[in-house]
C-alpha cells in the first residue's frame, strides 16, 4: 500500500460525488481515505503530510477542496510521494440548478425576500453570484475567491488536467467513467445506485438559462474539453469495454441499491473482470 501513488479525489459539489464516495470507500476502505467535508478551517489540508507520514496506509483524500493540496503532501526532508488527481465534471446548467435547490433545502432563510416569497434561481444567482460563478473551473485551476476569472484560469485548469489528473469523469457518463477509473486504479467490479439524487425541476425560462450560461462561460468550455477527452478515451477502448459497460449499466438500473463488490459468479462479474484484467 505504501508504494501506491496518493489519490486526490477532488469532489466538486453536485457532480454525483456521493455515489462516487461510496464506491471509493468500498474499493479502498473508508479507514484508508481521509475525508474533507464541512471543515471550519484548512488545518487538515495544511497538515496532510503529517497525517500521511504517521499513517502510511492512507491511500487518498476525498472532499470539497481545490487543486493544489498536493503541495501539502510532500515536505522536506521526507521523500517525495507520487500522486494523481481524479474528479468529475457536470453540465454547468444542470449543476447550477441542482446547486440552487440543494442550497435552498439547507439554508431556506437565505432565500426569503422581504415580501415573504422565495428567490427564484435567477434572483439568487444575481444576489449571490459567488456560489455559481465557474465553480468547476475555479476548483480545478486552484484559484478560489470572489474575483472574476478569465482565460488565464481556464488555461490553468486545462493544464492541471493534462498534467496532474489520472481521469476526469463526466457525471452524464458516470458508468463509463467508473469503468475506466476502475481499470486505472485496479478496482474490483461493483454495483451501485444513485445516492443523494435530487429530483429538482428541470424546466427554467430562457432568460435564466442565458444568465447561467453567461456566469458559467469557462465551466462550459472546461466541460466540453473534458467531455472530448473522455469520449476519445472511450473510443480507443476495445469491444471488451463495450460488453463490460453493457453489463455494468444493467447492474445500475436500480438507483436505490447499496454499493457492493460483486462476489457471486455472474455474467456481469465475468465480463467486467475480463475488461479490467485486459492489458492494452
Amino acid at each position: 500500500m505504501t508504494n501506491c501513488p496518493f489519490s486526490f479525489f477532488l469532489h466538486i459539489p453536485k457532480t454525483a460525488g456521493t455515489t462516487w464516495r461510496s464506491i471509493i470507500d468500498l474499493q479502498l476502505g473508508a479507514e484508508n481515505i481521509i475525508t474533507y467535508y464541512n471543515q471550519n478551517n484548512s488545518s487538515l489540508l495544511d497538515n496532510l503530510w503529517a497525517m500521511v507520514t504517521s499513517k502510511p496506509d492512507i491511500l487518498g483524500l476525498i472532499g470539497h477542496y481545490n487543486f493544489g493540496v498536493h503541495n501539502n503532501l510532500n515536505r522536506e526532508p521526507l521523500p517525495s510521494k507520487l500522486y494523481k488527481y481524479y474528479t468529475f465534471l457536470r453540465n454547468p446548467l444542470d449543476l447550477t440548478i441542482s446547486a440552487y435547490y440543494e442550497r435552498l433545502k439547507r439554508y431556506p432563510n437565505e432565500f426569503k425576500k422581504n415580501n415573504g416569497t422565495t428567490m427564484t434561481i435567477l434572483e439568487h444567482i444575481k444576489c449571490h453570484p459567488h456560489f455559481y460563478d465557474n465553480i468547476q473551473t475555479r476548483m480545478i485551476a486552484g484559484t478560489p475567491g470572489s474575483n472574476q476569472i478569465n482565460q488565464h484560469e481556464f488555461n490553468l485548469a486545462k493544464k492541471n488536467i493534462n498534467n496532474n489528473f489520472g481521469l476526469v469523469g463526466i457525471s452524464e457518463k458516470f458508468d463509463e467513467s467508473i469503468l475506466l477509473l476502475s481499470k486505472i486504479l485496479k478496482w474490483r467490479p461493483c454495483r451501485y445506485g444513485a445516492l443523494n439524487r435530487n429530483l429538482e425541476p428541470k424546466v427554467i425560462d430562457q432568460i435564466t438559462k442565458n444568465h447561467i450560461k453567461k456566469i458559467t462561460f469557462y465551466d462550459n468550455q472546461l466541460y466540453n474539453f473534458a467531455s472530448d477527452r473522455l469520449e476519445e478515451l472511450i473510443e480507443n477502448q476495445t469491444e471488451i469495454f463495450n460488453i463490460a459497460l453493457y453489463e455494468l449499466k444493467k447492474l445500475t438500473i436500480d438507483s436505490n441499491q447499496e454499493t457492493k463488490i460483486l462476489t457471486a459468479p455472474s455474467s456481469a462479474k465475468r465480463q467486467i473482470e475480463r475488461y479490467l484484467d485486459t492489458i492494452f
